[in-house]
């Protein structure tokens, strides 16, 4: 399957996790994930656009995220992870309706 997105903010604009995941994984010295140390993201965190690129693996492209959070700290993750502002008050529009059916 195969999605199409394109997230788009500007400068420090709010954008939204729309799926969870894992910025910075930990694995310690037993090569377990300790969780309670690494940098993960739940659906609906806000966070602050900064930048966007791309960047490829193997043959496949893909276009990154830079932003920083609350706490002022800069990561970058895949695109179709965001959405803008707008988007996501639209998103909880609906499914406060579809849901209240």
């Amino acid at each position: 399957m195969s999605v199409s997105w394109e997230c788009k903010a500007e400068d420090n604009d709010i954008i939204y996790f729309i799926d969870s995941c894992c910025i910075e994984a930990v694995i310690d010295e037993k090569g377990v994930f300790n969780e309670e140390i690494s940098i993960q993201y739940k659906i609906g965190d806000r966070v602050f656009y900064l930048d966007s690129y791309d960047e490829m693996v193997g043959d496949n492209r893909y276009t990154k995220i830079k932003f920083k959070d609350e706490t002022g700290k800069c990561f970058s993750a895949v695109e179709t992870f965001f959405v803008t502002e707008d988007v996501w008050e639209g998103l909880k529009e609906y499914f406060k309706l579809y849901f209240n059916k």
